[in-house]
């Protein structure tokens, strides 16, 4: 299949891996903490309404 619109089909690009910005690995670390921390809380709430 061909067609002016159509990648060509003899081999595959290499695709670079391009790592992920600094500041977004440190939203994602601070996102993870945050979420701990109110699971924790969460979990203390529930347990001191017994």
């Amino acid at each position: 299949m061909s067609g002016p619109f159509l990648p060509e089909e003899e081999g595959h690009p290499e695709e670079e891996h391009v790592p992920a910005p600094w500041s977004f690995r440190i939203i994602v670390i601070l996102a993870v903490l945050y979420l701990t921390w109110r699971l924790v809380d969460g979990i203390i709430w529930v347990v001191g309404r017994f």
